[in-house]
């Protein structure tokens, strides 16, 4: 079903600190000068209709192509939410033939351009891609083709997009008739750890002269929807809904309790199928590891990760593209815009951080609607990886201090009376007139300087441009602030990321509840979605054993089973394959009888005495692993571990809560 929805966006509460001020005082100077949308002009279907059966073989649209071309052609700005396979790009495409200024695309991958571009070509559009990858000469070739006017479509970088000398080349030749963000997720699911540019493409926007946008994604929930219009400043953009289903996408979880029995379920999984298909896994040496195993076992793999040199990712992918590997042995940082037909099954080793990122993933599997299967290997310990990445994914107070430093000059004079000076920790720097006399710095260097990663510093100083305290020329950043912000201003500047590490979270429990859920695979994402739950869709292994249609109780039992015939030892995360059978054996020759676990949310205990173990209830209610509970500001919700007097408990829409027991109500009776 398409839901065709105007949302209206609600101004931000004003911080009391001097830099969320300025900061927002910046986002609405980029909103206040948004340029008037095109009054809704008549658009020539028919023609329309011809041009895309001659050069595209089309006969029909698609389920939401026709209301985002009805948006672009009327100047207007639409964000699509379009499943993988739902033919995204020929929303911007055909548009390119009709309206009077280039189509410029912003594209994560120089491989997906290449190959969008291609496909373009191949249908008579003047297409040009700007990229790393072009020579001197083709680079100005490209660009006089732009500066003539003649091209109609134009694939670039996010990073291209930062630099100014390429806007103001657009603008020059005419400025642009639509702007278009591809896998526009990556603003907010990753735009701090993958791709950083994608923050600052609203500034490009504003110095192009705010032309309409047309922001694409497959999969977004209602936060990552608010805050894509809002990094783009499209609060007036209609929202076009295609929906999430894949029907024709079988989707299967398998518990596993050690890495011996994953490795199981891929032979098996390889034995059943003749097509090929994408394993992902949580880290580079997993990656490693699996794909020699499966080499050793005659399986043709290879794999792909963002550690290897970017002419190997190249020559791999291009290898799987031609179908010289079965498998893909590969981390998130493959498969973005992938466009492979023919995968016929997408396996998680170790399951991802959320489910938009499980769902992004698994969508790369039958994009032929051929149908095709999704499984996940799932086994709780493995959380601790994920765990492990989203301790240090986000910029510290400490960090952004860095970074300030780093961009600070050192005094050439030191006035007595200390006017002209500012105090940095032990150092004395030279206010804000010296500071705006420096050279610009490039990121490269301020990160190295700084002793910050490259992305972290990228997005550090996204924070302090949005806050006025920097600001970006030709050549790199130099700062405009008098002084270097208080501890206050820092925390209120990280306020964002300290909320989104609380919302990761949540998005790893909703993973994990997905993964141990008796539930209809699908109903469960449609749900995560807001979309409507619909009937079990019959097709996902609960629904073919039947599990998605017990009782509520029936479900929490039969869980409660499942994780009790699941439980071993936890293993140390990024173990060795080949290791990790030892330790298992290693194990076994301790597991005497009367040997007990008992998984609490301070680890696991282990112990041939049970009987020594602490009462889970006291005085308190006593509840238990499995019950359904209410909490007055959480709803309903499921006991998942206790300890003592207090619970862990998953609610539907917040995830995981510990609390005490007394601000719970038992529903078991209800």
């Amino acid at each position: 079903m398409t839901h065709v929805r105007t949302t209206h966006s609600q101004e931000p509460a004003q911080s009391h600190s001097e830099a969320h001020s300025t900061s927002h005082q910046n986002r609405s100077a980029r909103q206040s000068t948004r340029s008037t949308p095109a009054k809704s002009r008549a658009i020539p279907w028919p023609k329309v209709l011809r041009e895309a059966r001659a050069r595209f073989g089309i006969t029909d649209f698609r389920l939401g192509q026709r209301e985002v071309l009805e948006e672009v052609l009327s100047g207007r700005s639409v964000l699509g939410l379009m499943p993988t396979g739902a033919g995204k790009s020929l929303t911007y495409q055909i548009p390119a033939l009709f309206l009077p200024h280039p189509v410029v695309v912003v594209s994560p991958l120089i491989a997906l351009m290449q190959d969008q571009q291609e496909h373009a070509a191949d249908a008579d559009i003047a297409v040009e891609k700007i990229d790393s990858t072009l020579t001197t000469r083709e680079q100005r070739s490209a660009e006089d083709h732009i500066d003539h006017g003649d091209a109609q479509l134009i694939y670039v970088t996010p990073e291209r997009l930062e630099k100014p000398e390429f806007v103001a080349m657009l603008k020059e030749a005419g400025g642009i008739s639509l702007l278009v963000v591809d896998e526009a997720h990556c603003i907010s699911q990753w735009g701090h750890d993958f791709r950083p540019a994608y923050l600052n493409i609203g500034y490009a926007r504003q110095a192009l002269g705010m032309p309409p946008v047309l922001a694409l994604t497959a999969t977004a929930t209602d936060a990552v929807v608010t805050e894509i219009r809002d990094s783009l400043a499209i609060d007036d953009a209609k929202i076009v809904n295609a929906g999430i289903e894949r029907d024709n996408l079988h989707f299967s979880v398998h518990r596993t309790v050690n890495t011996d029995a994953k490795l199981a379920c891929i032979s098996e999984l390889l034995a059943q199928e003749e097509g090929c298909g994408i394993i992902y896994t949580a880290s580079t040496r997993s990656a490693d590891e699996l794909c020699t195993w499966l080499t050793e076992h005659g399986i043709s793999a290879g794999h792909y990760h963002g550690k290897m040199k970017a002419r190997d990712r190249a020559a791999v992918q291009s290898a799987f593209m031609q179908g010289e590997h079965k498998v893909m042995i590969a981390t998130k940082a493959f498969g973005l815009g992938v466009d492979k037909p023919d995968i016929r099954f997408v396996c998680h080793f170790e399951f991802p951080d959320s489910l938009e990122t499980y769902y992004q993933e698994a969508g790369r599997a039958g994009r032929d609607g051929l149908p095709s299967r999704a499984v996940l290997l799932y086994r709780l310990e493995d959380k601790r990886i994920q765990s492990f990445f989203l301790g240090g994914r986000y910029p510290k107070p400490e960090e952004s201090n860095k970074v300030f430093e780093a961009m600070m000059v050192p005094p050439s004079e030191v006035d007595p009376d200390g006017s002209d000076v500012v105090v940095v920790g032990t150092q004395t720097r030279v206010k804000t007139e010296a500071a705006q006399r420096a050279p610009e710095s490039t990121v490269d260097a301020i990160s190295e300087k700084a002793g910050v990663s490259l992305k972290k510093t990228q997005v550090i100083l996204h924070l302090l441009r949005e806050a006025g305290m920097v600001r970006r020329g030709r050549r790199g950043f130099t700062l405009t602030a008098t002084k270097p912000p208080t501890p206050e201003v820092i925390d209120d500047l990280l306020k964002t990321y300290a909320d989104r590490t609380e919302s990761d979270k949540n998005r790893l429990s909703a993973m994990m509840h997905y993964a141990q859920s008796t539930e209809c695979r699908v109903r469960t994402i449609r749900e995560y979605f807001d979309e409507d739950l619909g009937e079990p869709c019959g097709r996902c292994d609960n629904c073919a054993s039947g599990a998605a249609q017990q009782t509520p109780e029936d479900e929490h039992a039969a869980r409660v089973k499942a994780d009790a015939s699941a439980q071993t030892h936890p293993q140390p995360g990024g173990m060795p394959l080949a290791a990790h059978a030892e330790t298992r054996r290693a194990d076994e020759s301790h597991d005497g009888g009367g040997v007990v676990r008992k998984e609490t949310m301070h680890g696991t205990i282990v112990t041939t005495a049970p009987e020594t173990l602490p009462e889970p209830c006291g005085d308190e209610p006593c509840l238990n692993k499995g019950d359904l509970v209410r909490h007055q500001e959480f709803g309903e919700g499921t006991v998942k571990e206790t300890d003592g007097d207090t619970a862990l408990v998953h609610f539907k829409k917040s995830g995981d809560k510990k609390m005490k027991m007394e601000f719970l109500s038992s529903q078991n009776e209800r």
